[in-house]
């Protein structure tokens, strides 16, 4: 990765506009170039503390209880019924083991599905459990309205535009560094390996490329 790319990380458009969701579904791009789309530039965001319910049927406010002072890793699914979504979430649980042991006390995983109507907490419990899901890792649903309010400040289309097309999807797993207000964005099938890199990159304290 150049330098250039590497900056643009921290220097992207802010999170909650709609423009941010047309310029991840273009569709072509090459891993390399779709790697280092970034999201939001320095400073502060004001998410929405919308309430959701974890996998275990626990009541959480978005920002509050999961954003808030954390460095986070987001996913959304359109269902867990969704075989792209299978895809995404295997990925994520090779994510997990490439950080280890921070999956929790530092480093948090949140899949959120966009079918609250079919994904009820029992059934995202099941789904948790089938992909060994460390305490860290939460899946999440909510009322309808919410997971909605959720889909708009991300800029997410749904129902997905490219999914007629089994090589083109939209999937993008968010990261930042919140007390940092660093935000960024890669592919949900990028090599986990690269995830994992990119985050330590955006640490006060983490590894830097070198160019």
């Amino acid at each position: 990765m150049n330098r250039r790319k590497f900056l643009g990380l921290a220097l992207g458009a802010t999170l909650g506009s709609a423009a941010i969701g047309s310029a991840l579904a273009r569709p072509g791009l090459a891993d390399e170039e779709a790697q280092d789309i970034a999201l939001a530039g320095a400073g502060p965001i004001r998410f929405p503390d919308v309430v959701l319910r974890t996998q275990d049927g626990e009541e959480v406010r978005f920002y509050d209880d999961l954003i808030k002072g954390k460095i986070v890793v987001i996913s959304f699914i359109p269902s867990s019924d969704d075989h792209y979504g299978h895809l995404a979430v295997a990925n994520l649980k090779q994510l997990q083991k490439v950080l280890g042991q921070r999956v929790g006390p530092d480093i948090f995983i949140y899949t959120i599905t966009l079918d609250p109507d079919l994904d009820s907490p029992e059934l995202l419990a099941g789904y948790a459990r089938e992909f060994q899901a460390e305490p860290g890792w939460l899946f999440l649903t909510g009322e309808k309205a919410q997971i909605e309010s959720l889909r708009q400040f991300f800029g997410i289309p749904f129902p997905d535009p490219l999914a007629a097309d089994g090589d083109q999807h939209i999937g993008i797993v968010w990261w930042g560094i919140e007390p940092l207000g660093r935000w960024a964005a890669s592919p949900a099938l990028m090599d986990p390996r690269e995830i994992a890199r990119h985050i330590s990159w955006a640490e006060p304290d983490g590894e830097r490329p070198s160019f």
